[in-house]
């Protein structure tokens, strides 16, 4: 008799475990074959016992026999090797073709998705996270470098400059600082709180 078909754990069940429930409860009954269980059955069975063996009826045996699926040795005799093999190969085929449909729909979603943020990074809509932060880091940096011009535009008397830079320092160190905060809040994805409170001149 020919050997038991190899049906052991293999790589192609694993990746849609999900999906083929109905597929291992038809091959589950032959996991523990060996060559001595093979060796006990008979060369040819009817198809009343090949169903009873594959765990369908025999009108589906019929039914795929006309398919080419099975194949009869004799009038209404069938091998049962042969046939365990073709049937879970033939089961193995129809579960995948099941699932090919809907891995080429996500591949193509994200195809989409692919594409449209291609377009959306063309028309500037979207902008990279590091060019954002790097313009923003610009932007508080003039305005810090305003701040400390201010003292030597308003008024060239030493004590009065000396007393609005002291006032202009201040205020540009919390800003820095909050500026500070700002961007790593962005960098780490928590929301940025509102303003702080004026200190009381």
């Amino acid at each position: 008799a020919p050997p038991p078909p190899h049906l052991g754990p293999s790589r192609g069940p694993k990746l849609y475990a999900g999906r083929l429930s109905p597929f291992h409860k038809h091959i589950s009954r032959f996991q523990n074959w060996t060559s001595a269980s093979v060796a006990k059955l008979p060369d040819t069975i009817s198809a009343k016992d090949l169903g009873k063996l594959l765990g369908i009826t025999d009108r589906w045996v019929r039914d795929l026999e006309k398919q080419g699926v099975l194949k009869r040795k004799a009038r209404g005799q069938y091998d049962p090797c042969e046939c365990v093999q073709a049937f879970v190969g033939w089961k193995a085929r129809a579960e995948v073709e099941k699932v090919g449909p809907a891995l080429k729909d996500t591949l193509r979603e994200r195809r989409e998705q692919e594409i449209a943020q291609r377009i959306a990074i063309r028309d500037r809509t979207l902008i990279n996270f590091d060019e954002a932060l790097a313009a923003l880091e610009t932007i508080c940096g003039l305005f810090l470098a305003a701040i400390s011009g201010l003292p030597a535009q308003i008024t060239r008397e030493h004590g009065e400059r000396t007393r609005i830079e002291g006032i202009c320092d201040a205020v540009r160190r919390r800003l820095s600082k909050r500026f500070a905060e700002v961007m790593e809040a962005v960098r780490a994805g928590r929301p940025v709180g509102g303003a702080e409170p004026e200190d009381d001149a």
